[in-house]
């Protein structure tokens, strides 16, 4: 195995979270931390559309940005996968949130297109 040096950064957050050496420090498990991560960005993007809840459209449009993005992250988690163990740990909560976010962000083109 390669000695992969981390920056300054990486060595703070190396106590923290696990750094995956191997993948060059491209990869991190949070552990406990995702947790707070997610609670964290939950509340984030909800506040961030109830702020903008005045402009016609606008809302509709964050929340349609942040769907693509919850698509996009599901999407890539199931193609590196690949065909073999494709819904092994963790891949059925990821087809699964991508079953549920598709018509979500369709009916939200829909709304997009009669609002404005």
């Amino acid at each position: 195995m390669d000695h992969v040096e981390l920056t300054s950064f990486g060595h703070v957050l190396e106590h923290f979270v696990d750094i995956d050496r191997r993948a060059h420090g491209s990869l991190l498990d949070l552990g406990p931390w995702y947790l707070v991560f997610m609670f964290a960005l939950v509340i984030f993007c909800t506040n961030a559309i109830n702020i903008y809840a005045g402009i016609n459209g606008f809302e509709a449009g964050q929340t349609y940005v942040t769907g693509c993005g919850v698509c996009t992250m599901n999407h890539l988690e199931l193609m590196w996968r690949g065909p073999h163990g494709l819904l092994d740990g963790d891949g059925m909560n990821h087809a699964f949130s991508l079953l549920l976010m598709l018509p979500f962000v369709a009916t939200l083109l829909g709304y997009l297109k009669h609002n404005w």
